[in-house]
């Protein structure tokens, strides 16, 4: 008898629940999300020109601004000097961060001899080489943000800086890399 009573109560709990939750129980609703990706080319990063500061002179600083031009030293001759030129190729309509990285900040004359290779500098153009350049920012640890061009998909980069010959640095040529990093942002 007790086991009869107990199996009815659970019965009648059962359907007490049952009913009562089906008056709560709505049909699913759904809604479609849409997917989306815009897939951009590859961007391409060239070197279009050296940096070049000419001749300098021992003991005697150098800067070549990122329009090609010297000073400072006893010989700002220009004979020779020309700023850097990076070539940036990006999708159109993005935007692109760009930096420079150099291995030591030393130029080197193959040998054991180094200068001090410092103070870079940059500016871009859109485009072409030549017209209004739009100043970086300082290069050593900060990118530099170019924005989207719905238009153009070329960005060219001048790089200028600081050569800092001793006053007993080995007579020589010296040289150095310069990498020059570009990604989407």
């Amino acid at each position: 008898m007790k086991k009869t009573t107990i199996i009815s109560m659970f019965a009648a709990i059962t359907m007490v629940f049952g009913f009562s939750m089906s008056n709560y129980a709505q049909n699913a609703k759904t809604a479609p999300i849409t997917a989306n990706a815009t897939v951009y080319a590859e961007i391409a990063v060239a070197s279009e020109h050296a940096l070049d500061f000419g001749v300098v002179v021992i003991g005697s600083d150098k800067t070549v601004s990122t329009l090609g031009v010297a000073t400072g030293g006893s010989n700002p001759s220009q004979q020779g000097v020309s700023q850097g030129i990076g070539k940036i190729t990006r999708a159109l309509g993005a935007s692109i961060d760009y930096h420079l990285t150099t291995t030591t900040g030393f130029l080197s004359d193959g040998a054991s001899h180094t200068m001090v290779f410092d103070n870079y500098t940059t500016a871009y153009t859109i485009g072409t080489t030549g017209g209004t350049q739009v100043l970086g920012v300082p290069v050593v640890t900060n990118q530099t943000r170019v924005a989207a061009s719905a238009t153009e998909p070329l960005v060219y980069v001048h790089i200028g800086g600081t050569v800092k010959p001793l006053a007993g640095q080995i007579a020589g040529v010296y040289s150095g890399t310069i990498t020059l990093s570009a990604e989407y942002n």
